[in-house]
């Protein structure tokens, strides 16, 4: 890890921070504020509370543009890019990013644009521009480049097997580039783990990966690596025919998802419900589940409390 001064996120199933040195002619007790500020954001997104840490972000943000301190500004930019991005707020993130790299460009800021780059293949991902995405990595994937750091080459290699796996090209390659890189993270052997499940057409080794990567996560408490292991290893279960095993992992995929505030997973896993329970023949609750979507992609949607109470039990 880079041992600079703010930390910018880089975001892949992760967290992995990295930083930026501060100018030491910045007013001591405004530099400490905004910096403080920043840390506990990565802190608190760190823990998936990415309500709590846009909130820090924007404050730290503020305070860097009243100083007029360009890096900072820049960061705090970048790290509200990947928050939004988080929460699938893909506009959102993009607006960040262009503010980011407005400064970033006009202040020759070179150590942040890995970032900035890196964030925007993931937005190209989740647009299914993969052409874009694989652009965008292409020099971050170069292993003899001076200026990739090992982290933002192992969030790169991430992304780039996530492309292989959505073409269904090299995905064998892939995650194995991504293995070799991910031995010093928990969090990235974890994702390694569910690469590997995706790859295997063994059931029983689909399901020891699984296990392996919830296990990780249980360890580090990281909540969306957790909801997406469950998700996933439930569509392992819904082609098995095992619809029941779906069903289990999926409510407790939902009762994370709730947890976290998270309405575009969450209704994710609601679609993935109303398929198992119309399997199972349980016609009440494949019509909850759709009800409940048609809800909470409602922009005002607040009332988490009555999803809670018709998946708890």
């Amino acid at each position: 890890m880079i041992n600079l001064k703010w930390p910018v996120l880089i975001i892949f199933t992760a967290w992995i921070t990295a930083c930026s040195s501060a100018p030491p002619e910045k007013p001591p007790e405004l530099a400490s504020e905004a910096d403080t500020l920043i840390g506990n954001g990565v802190a608190e997104y760190n823990q998936a509370n990415y309500a709590k840490a846009n909130l820090l972000f924007e404050q730290a943000m503020y305070l860097y543009r009243s100083i007029d301190d360009p890096r900072g500004t820049a960061s705090a930019y970048i790290n509200l890019a990947k928050t939004a991005l988080s929460q699938n707020q893909i506009s959102d993130t993009e607006h960040w990013l262009q503010r980011a790299q407005q400064i970033v460009d006009r202040e020759q800021l070179n150590t942040l644009q890995n970032h900035i780059t890196i964030t925007r293949s993931s937005v190209a991902i989740e647009r299914k521009d993969f052409a874009t995405a694989k652009l965008l990595l292409t020099s971050l994937l170069n292993e003899s480049a001076s200026t990739t750091d090992r982290d933002t080459r192992l969030a790169a290699t991430q992304n780039r097997t996530r492309i292989a796996f959505a073409e269904n090209n090299d995905a064998a390659t892939w995650t194995e580039r991504f293995v070799n890189l991910a031995s010093s993270s928990p969090a990235a052997l974890a994702r390694a783990a569910r690469f590997r499940a995706a790859l295997s057409t063994d059931s029983a080794e689909q399901d020891n990966q699984y296990q392996l990567a919830l296990n990780t996560y249980r360890k580090l408490a990281w909540r969306p690596g957790l909801a997406a292991t469950l998700s996933e290893w439930a569509e392992h279960n819904i082609r098995m025919q095992n619809y029941s095993g779906a069903e289990d992992k999926l409510r407790r995929a939902l009762l994370i998802r709730l947890d976290l505030h998270d309405k575009h997973d969450t209704v994710q896993v609601l679609k993935q419900l109303e398929t198992v329970y119309r399997k199972l023949g349980q016609a009440t609750k494949q019509q909850r589940a759709a009800y409940w979507q048609t809800r909470i992609v409602d922009e005002s949607f607040a009332d988490w409390s009555s999803v809670l109470k018709d998946f708890e039990t």
